[in-house]
């Protein structure tokens, strides 16, 4: 559950909690959700440890994915041991937004924990964790493996998926049209996932493919966004396919309480 008001409804946050105790962190937010970030990790380390963040992973440089990463490096950064940070920012690209000037802000926050490191992401990467895999399943270099184009800086996203005691969790980040068309070129039914992130945060205007879905094949999906926004995007063509995929009990808005879910 993230710290959304009427202005900022997007952004995400997940949070893995691996076999020895250690984390991975997905995004994680707004610049409000720091503390209660550092507050729920140290409330789930054992006390007097520091916790231990093995991989803070950043899908791509949007404010609602980095904010909270980098007041957390500001405020915080001494209260965590970070050993690496993943994020993938391609070196040219179709973008309107233009240059990406949120990448040089990162690289500071990340020498601010001292010891961490960069690691770039690439497609076919299955780290090893204590009692999980993450494999990486796309970047922009996807898009242009299989001849597309994006004019979109959310295609740059770091699209993953943990498995963990046979379970599947598979989160796309911002995932748009041409990123969803090279997952599906690319894997096809093997995106068939248990849980999944809602690509965009079920967006009206920038979705996702319905292919994506189809081929992802969940049981469960996560909604990266507030009750209200989630009211509103629902009732989309591939929102509304998605929910009767499911079932409306099957869908976890990032609102309101935290969820968790134990695997293992």
């Amino acid at each position: 559950a993230l710290s959304y008001t009427a202005d900022s409804t997007n952004g995400m946050g997940y949070v893995l909690k691996l076999g020895d105790g250690s984390f991975v962190i997905w995004d994680g937010g707004f610049t409000g959700d720091a503390a209660r970030l550092c507050e729920y990790m140290k409330k789930n380390t054992t006390q007097g440890e520091k916790p231990r963040v093995r991989l803070w992973i950043l899908t791509h440089m949007h404010i609602d994915h980095i904010q909270c990463f980098q007041e957390f490096a500001d405020k915080f950064a001494g209260e965590i041991k970070l050993e690496n940070v993943m994020a993938s920012v391609p070196e040219a690209y179709c973008d309107p937004e233009g240059a990406c000037p949120a990448w040089d802000k990162v690289q500071r926050s990340v020498r601010l924990f001292g010891g961490a490191r960069i690691v770039k992401p690439m497609e076919g990467d299955r780290i090893k964790l204590p009692g999980a895999y993450i494999e990486v399943l796309g970047t922009y270099s996807l898009v242009v493996a299989h001849g597309l184009r994006s004019e979109a800086r959310n295609d740059t996203s770091v699209v993953t998926r943990i498995i963990c005691a046979n379970t599947e969790i598979l989160l796309p980040g911002d995932a748009q049209i041409p990123l969803g068309e090279a997952l599906v070129a690319e894997y096809g039914a093997a995106l068939a996932s248990k849980y999944v992130q809602v690509a965009h945060h079920g967006s009206i205007k920038w979705p996702t493919t319905r292919a994506f879905y189809e081929a992802a094949k969940p049981e469960y999906v996560f909604f990266p966004g507030s009750a209200s926004r989630y009211a509103e995007n629902r009732k989309t063509d591939i929102n509304t396919y998605l929910i009767n995929l499911v079932g409306k009990d099957h869908v976890y808005v990032a609102d309101g309480a935290y969820f968790e879910l134990t695997l293992g």
